[in-house]
């Protein structure tokens, strides 16, 4: 028995060295093909996942921060009334100015929470990824069922009733 007979691939025996050499080379470049469209879709997916971020994601966050902000400013403006309304006598002036910036807080922020949600509209209108897509769309309903919620069950008619009980 020879060496050439036990060779797993007969067919190729007769083939020349050039052509096995360039069968090897050309299967190696149609790996590499492969290799660099998957490599390149996936750098186009993060490349869109990057401009989301960067486009809303990051801003809706800072809103979100800033309604936070508004919060605890309103929750001290809410505090320094209280506190007035212990000292005699009463500075009726000074306590009308603490409740003005309460609400203008309050108006601050109902501005932020719009701007967050029409950002997170827009992001769902141009969404190029499906799970981006999802995601904004799960975000935009959150939105919307805020939008939906009876007037009474709004932060401002809480400060609106907090004001009249301290006139």
């Amino acid at each position: 028995m020879t060496a050439s007979s036990s060779s797993p691939t007969p067919r190729l025996h007769g083939a020349s060295i050039g052509l096995k050499i360039f069968g090897i080379a050309t299967s190696l470049l149609g790996l590499l093909v492969l290799v660099v469209y998957v490599s390149t879709n996936r750098l186009r997916q993060v490349s869109l996942e990057i401009t989301a971020l960067a486009e809303y994601v990051i801003p809706i966050t800072d809103r979100v921060a800033q309604v936070d902000v508004h919060a605890l400013e309103q929750e001290l403006h809410f505090e320094r009334v209280q506190k007035l309304y212990e000292i005699e006598p009463l500075d009726r002036d000074r306590i009308q100015a603490e409740i003005a910036a309460f609400e203008e807080r309050n108006d601050q922020v109902d501005a932020e929470i719009a701007a967050a949600i029409a950002l997170a509209k827009e992001a769902l209108a141009t969404a190029e990824l499906p799970q981006n897509r999802t995601e904004w769309h799960h975000r935009a309903d959150v939105g919307n069922h805020r939008d939906r919620a009876p007037r009474t069950a709004r932060p401002r008619s809480r400060t609106v009733r907090l004001a009249r009980c301290w006139r």
